[in-house]
């Protein structure tokens, strides 16, 4: 029998790891001078709004764009899917990658980081 996850997005927990996720998020689009309906548009929403709940922790953004988000902010897809799926679904990031070296959020989030293209000023 396969393990069974436990995936619970209403726990406290969860909504502390969406309003993280919501920070980091918010952090990439400024540092791509994006504003909220600028984002909207390129990764194909409708409402602009979506992205300030995706920002705030209400919302999550929906697995079939994140390669729409990466990107949008000039990341790489499979460390920004591997990144939000640690943080909206824990249960899941174990169960997939439970054989690699294990990464924090923070270091993952720097990473991305790392590979936005430089900008000169």
């Amino acid at each position: 029998m396969g393990t069974r996850l436990n995936s619970d997005r209403s726990s406290e927990e969860a909504k502390r790891r969406r309003k993280q996720a919501g920070m980091y998020l918010k952090n990439l689009r400024n540092n791509t001078g994006m504003t909220q309906k600028e984002l909207a548009q390129k990764v194909g929403l409708e409402y602009y709004t979506f992205v300030s709940q995706i920002e705030n922790g209400s919302g999550r953004v929906p697995v079939e764009l994140y390669g729409n988000f990466a990107e949008a902010y000039e990341v790489d897809t499979q460390a920004f899917s591997r990144f939000l799926i640690h943080l909206y679904d824990p249960a899941l990031y174990d169960w997939l990658f439970y054989h690699s070296q294990e990464q924090s959020i923070e270091d993952q989030y720097l990473e991305l980081i790392a590979s936005l293209p430089r900008v000169s000023k």
